[in-house]
C-alpha cells in the first residue's frame, strides 16, 4: 500500500499501487505539434466555453435516467 499524508489538512490516504497509473505526457506525445495544438485548444479555453460546456455535462445528467436513479439513491 502507499500512504500519503496532506501536509495541510493532516489526512492519510491509502492507495492501492495495482490500481495507480502514472499521468502526463510521454516526450512523443511532446513532439507531436498537431496534438500540443489540439490540447492548447482544449486547455486553454475561454471562461463562458468552459461553463457552456459544464452546463452541457450537468444537463446531460439531468436527462438520463440512469444517472437520475443514481442521484436520486444518493
Amino acid at each position: 500500500m502507499l500512504v500519503s499524508i496532506d501536509k495541510r489538512t493532516s489526512m492519510k490516504f491509502t492507495l492501492i499501487p495495482e490500481l495507480c497509473q502514472a499521468t502526463g505526457l510521454t516526450d512523443a506525445m511532446r513532439a507531436n505539434f498537431n496534438l500540443m495544438k489540439e490540447m492548447g485548444t482544449i486547455t486553454h479555453a475561454d471562461a463562458k466555453k468552459r461553463v457552456h460546456e459544464c452546463k452541457a455535462l450537468i444537463d446531460s445528467f439531468t436527462r438520463n435516467e440512469k444517472c437520475k436513479e443514481e442521484m436520486d439513491a444518493w
